[in-house]
């Protein structure tokens, strides 16, 4: 477990920079005015939130990184942005896929 930590803190900053660039779609949907923006916000909070926690809970395990660490980052990068890049257009269809009431 103690090899995994600093692995896991880094993934953590990682998520915090990723969250950051829904600020893009974020900017665009509330210059066009599409209400795209009520799915990247709240899930661009989440995001940044959720490495933040993940950094800060694993902040005081420094060490060394080893090549094998290298690897389990890449693969936790992998498997974990596509999940938290894919909430906005969950939230987003989910929303439009409502019916209207009235």
């Amino acid at each position: 477990m103690q090899t995994l930590l600093p692995v896991l803190g880094l993934l953590g900053i990682i998520l915090v920079v990723f969250g950051t660039t829904f600020a893009v779609p974020l900017g665009v949907s509330l210059g066009v005015g599409d209400g795209a923006h009520r799915a990247f916000a709240p899930e661009m909070a989440l995001t940044i939130v959720a490495g933040a926690a993940l950094w800060g809970l694993t902040r005081r395990f420094r060490r060394e990184l080893q090549a094998r660490d290298g690897v389990l980052l890449v693969v936790l990068a992998w498997s974990v942005l596509p999940v938290f890049g894919a909430l906005p257009l969950l939230a987003y269809f989910e929303g439009v896929s409502r019916p209207s009431r009235g």
